[in-house]
């Protein structure tokens, strides 16, 4: 145990007392008008069906995505299919969007859909299959 001077005690009791009003002021507790929590609140996307359900493994398949809580714009709004990110992705409601599926090895991946509230969970509806082959690139210019 460490001896303390009785009078550097005090002093310390009384900045810790004259501090912690301020604390509780700046966001810790929630009540009154304080800071509160920076982390926004809100719920995250959920993916209900997706269209179509497979594409080229060479990518550029246009796919429709349909759920709930996809935001109010394209700020802030992400697909990824399985861990590759969407060439494009256009914001045409809070329950619709298309993204432009990028190139993948053939198999299953999830579709996923991201907001500022969090990332949708994978569910059996948002299963996209690459599949080999595809389309014939187009002419050179």
């Amino acid at each position: 145990m460490i001896s303390m001077n009785p009078s550097l005690r005090r002093v310390c009791a009384l900045s810790v007392l004259a501090v912690l009003p301020i604390a509780l002021l700046a966001g810790c507790g929630g009540g009154g008008g304080g800071g509160g929590s920076s982390t926004p609140s809100g719920t995250p996307p959920a993916v209900i069906a997706i269209d179509p359900v497979n594409g080229a493994s060479t990518g550029g398949s246009i796919v429709t995505i349909t759920g709930t809580n996809f935001g109010t714009s394209s700020a802030g709004l992400s697909v990824k299919f399985g861990t590759t990110t969407a060439a494009s992705v256009t914001y045409i409601s809070s329950t619709t969007i298309k993204a432009v599926a990028p190139p993948g090895i053939a198999g299953v991946v999830h579709v996923l859909v991201s907001t500022e509230f969090g990332t949708s969970t994978a569910v059996n509806a948002d299963r996209f299959t690459y599949t080999t082959g595809g389309p014939p690139p187009p002419p050179p210019i």
